[in-house]
């Protein structure tokens, strides 16, 4: 037993005149804005659930949120990063 502690949010801009989608790659939404886009039973890491859905989305560019002056949208630590990395497939990443 333990607490899901992260939280992964995706805004997907798909082009032209549709609304741009929001994820959140958790079990359950969020507030009614983002939609769930994981089923641990189904895929149980989060992370590569996180890559498939870059890969099923193929983005041109990939922003990450971030801020040195409030820890809100600062919380990527070292591991998350990493974690972020691997679930990348190399096509997406930048040296």
């Amino acid at each position: 037993m333990r607490a899901r502690r992260r939280t992964i949010l995706i805004f997907f801009d798909p082009g032209g005149d549709k609304p741009v989608e929001r994820l959140t790659v958790s079990r359950y939404g969020l507030g009614g804005l983002f939609a769930p886009a994981w089923e641990p039973e189904k895929q149980p890491d989060q992370w590569r659930r996180l890559g498939e859905i870059i890969s099923e989305r193929n983005p041109k560019t990939i922003a990450i949120n971030s801020s040195p002056l409030t820890a809100f949208a600062d919380g990527l630590t070292l591991s998350q990063y990493q974690g972020l990395m691997g679930a990348l497939s190399p096509s997406c990443r930048r040296g």
